[in-house]
């Protein structure tokens, strides 16, 4: 898993969910981690199928599509400056605010159950998802999610 400080962004100010995805999404494909199409894929996919989930301390997303989008195993990470809300998982009218979005990139689809499995572990780790809402810097960022999703997972 790529844990790359360039596909991080540390207190983005959003407007809504889809120009969160797109953000994070457009920093995936400047570093060719994901096609072209990345975006738009993430975005249907999230419309299906809602990713918001409810944390503590914090409310999280973790939007992703198929493989079929993947060029390299990586994660994108973004904090929000202020709540978005995104749709909650298992829902299709239920929207709660979110700061913190985690958007796994993987080439295998054997091992995407797995990474997002990995996720909602680390969402569950209350004072990691607090040290993630109160990070000022990617590197910090890194830092409290490198144990988690690093290359030797």
């Amino acid at each position: 898993m790529k844990i790359d400080e360039r596909a991080v962004i540390c207190g983005l100010d959003a407007a809504d969910s889809d120009e969160v995805l797109r953000t994070l999404a457009q920093r995936l494909i400047d570093l060719n981690y994901v096609k072209d199409d990345y975006a738009d894929a993430v975005i249907e996919r999230e419309d299906d199928y809602p990713t918001g989930l409810e944390c503590d301390p914090v409310n999280a997303a973790i939007p992703h599509c198929t493989n079929n989008y993947s060029l390299v195993d990586a994660l994108g990470v973004a904090t929000l400056k202020h709540p978005v809300d995104f749709m909650e998982m298992g829902t299709s009218d239920q929207k709660i605010p979110v700061r913190i979005m985690l958007m796994p990139v993987v080439v295998d689809p054997a091992e995407q159950v797995p990474m997002l499995v990995r996720a909602m572990k680390f969402l569950d780790l209350k004072d990691k998802v607090q040290g993630l809402a109160e990070a000022k810097s990617s590197r910090e960022i890194i830092s409290i999610i490198g144990d988690t999703f690093s290359e030797d997972e």
